[in-house]
């Protein structure tokens, strides 16, 4: 698994060989990061909030088609991940 940083803007999820896993920062002193994440392989890119943070409502979400893409913004009031 890789953890981000909060310099990290674009993460490119290499699932060709294998499901990745991308496990986000705390929201908490991060609001208003965001991430551009892909996945450029035929696997599953699982991207994980931290603690009982929330991705949209979930725990996590999952790139699962080739070259699917998501834009995701912290936004510490809640300590939730946007999804865009």
């Amino acid at each position: 698994p890789y953890t981000t940083l909060a310099g990290d803007q674009v993460l490119v999820c290499d699932t060709t060989a294998a499901n990745r896993t991308i496990n986000l920062i705390t929201v908490a002193g991060h609001d208003g990061v965001t991430y551009r994440i892909k996945n450029i392989g035929t696997n599953q890119c699982a991207v994980n909030a931290a603690g009982v943070e929330t991705i949209d409502g979930g725990a996590s979400a999952t790139l699962t088609v080739q070259y699917e893409a998501i834009d995701i913004v912290a936004r510490s009031t809640g300590s939730i991940w946007d999804i865009f």
